[in-house]
């Protein structure tokens, strides 16, 4: 099973599992956890969601309000 950081960086590196992630809508926690469970990550979706803020923050990229009037980068304004 993976982690949140295996999966995260898998994401970043892999344009397909952007494009993937970025076709779950906002708040979809069941297809969420089913992309989980399809990449073999152990993390239940709201931790991925929390995690994935976390990164976002970390790396110095825009909050949820700014994110809807941007294109490209990941695809994290779902959360």
């Amino acid at each position: 099973m993976k982690t949140l950081e295996d999966l995260y960086k898998e994401i970043e590196e892999s344009k397909d599992l952007q494009k993937e992630l970025s076709s779950i809508g906002k708040g979809q926690f069941a297809e969420i956890g089913a992309f989980l469970k399809k990449h073999d990550c152990e993390a239940m979706a709201e931790e991925f969601v929390a995690f994935m803020k976390k990164m976002s923050q970390a790396e110095g990229e825009i909050g949820d309000d700014g994110a809807g009037a941007v294109a490209g980068g990941l695809p994290f304004v779902l959360f």
